[in-house]
């Protein structure tokens, strides 16, 4: 592993709250030093949303946009977003799950929607130009890497992640490995004021990267203290039955991330089924 390190110099003013490391310290240096990791940092992005929610279509848009492009923006697939289903006070949600009302409880007890967050902690306004900038943060340190490789036969699937640390990190202080299953493709009626050009209510919106399954504890299982097996960790999840919620298994994905003690996201990684997804 290359020990170069680069310095890289930016200007607290023209930061905003949006340009947060998801890797905090203790002391907030004027210079931020970046140095070159054979990991490749990837953000994610929650989305607590709701199909009565008028204006969570304008945040889906922006999500979509940062990462899939929008004909006059790259997308950008080190953007990893999770869509997190909820009810209001009136209307049910069928997308909703025990695993979307844990992460609500948790980190969005306000029940404020749209809600978009960045490594878990960090709130984001939806508007396409901010999540544009984002990628500002895709050049940041990358302490850990997942990789991902996972087998599907019938409705059972295996999966195994494994989490690799930097050669100096051999001591890990309280953190959690996190490895949920999404879904793309879900059509359900959306009510809308964010979309000028789509009616009030939007009757073949197409919902992704749904929350469907949480292969660890919703809000992590905790990683051994001590790596010594190559700065590597292995977890295996076998023989777990898919849930009966899911709609089409061409349309899943499994997303796995590490969290700090303070539930700031480390680094994020995501695999299509069947697909042997290895350190990047």
């Amino acid at each position: 592993m290359k020990q170069v390190s680069i310095k890289i110099i930016f200007t607290m003013i023209a930061l905003s709250q949006v340009f947060i490391s998801c890797y905090k310290s203790e002391d907030v240096p004027e210079t931020i030093l970046v140095e070159q990791s054979e990991f490749t940092q990837k953000l994610l992005i929650e989305d607590y949303t709701g199909t009565w929610c008028v204006y969570c279509t304008g945040a889906g848009f922006a999500i979509h946009n940062a990462v899939h492009g929008n004909g006059t923006v790259e997308g950008n697939d080190r953007f990893i977003p999770i869509a997190l289903h909820f009810k209001s006070l009136s209307s049910p949600e069928e997308m909703q799950n025990e695993y979307s009302e844990t992460l609500v409880t948790e980190f969005n007890p306000d029940l404020g929607f749209p809600r978009v967050t960045l490594n878990r902690n960090e709130a984001i306004w939806s508007d396409d130009y901010k999540i544009r900038d984002l990628e500002l943060l895709l050049n940041k340190y990358a302490p850990v890497g997942l990789a991902i490789n996972s087998t599907l036969t019938n409705n059972t699937i295996d999966v195994t992640v494994r989490v690799g640390f930097v050669e100096e990190l051999t001591t890990v202080n309280n953190y959690k490995l996190v490895v949920y299953l999404v879904e793309d493709g879900l059509i359900y009626a959306q009510h809308n004021a964010s979309l000028s050009d789509r009616p009030a209510i939007i009757e073949d919106y197409e919902h992704n990267d749904v929350l469907r399954y949480s292969f660890t504890s919703t809000l992590g299982d905790a990683l051994p203290n001590q790596i010594e097996d190559n700065h590597r960790y292995t977890k295996n999840f076998m023989a777990i039955n898919l849930p009966n919620t899911i709609q089409s298994i061409s349309n899943i994905r499994i997303v796995a991330f590490v969290v700090d003690a303070n539930d700031n996201c480390l680094n994020v990684q995501m695999a299509k089924v069947n697909v042997n997804k290895d350190f990047d």
